[in-house]
């Protein structure tokens, strides 16, 4: 039966029924731990700008560089605030805000 929710350009999938394995989607238990095993890989960040279709800019503070990083957005999920902080691991692509951890794609 057709939905009337559009299909995301950067997911490829409706935000209802996302089942989309890949990086900005679903975070699996493989690359929880991974992440949480290596801990010199996060990075500590602010957050800059947010946008509706996922799309979050982040200021690390470690070296003042920018990072632009995506995450599936639906009716469920809260983007951070700007001025939020969190940390987003450079290996596995994580984004951590708190104990909120999300697989992120990072541009």
């Amino acid at each position: 039966m057709p939905t009337s929710q559009p299909v995301s350009v950067m997911s490829g999938c409706r935000a209802a029924d996302c089942a989309v394995d890949s990086a900005g989607h679903g975070l699996n238990l493989a690359q929880r731990r991974a992440a949480a095993a290596s801990r010199r890989k996060w990075r500590d960040a602010i957050v800059l700008d947010t946008s509706t279709d996922g799309w979050i800019t982040l200021g690390l503070v470690h070296d003042d560089s920018t990072v632009r990083v995506w995450s599936h957005v639906d009716e469920n999920s809260t983007p951070p605030a700007i001025g939020e902080p969190v940390s987003v691991h450079t290996v596995f692509n994580v984004l951590s805000r708190g104990r909120d951890w999300r697989s992120v794609l990072v541009a």
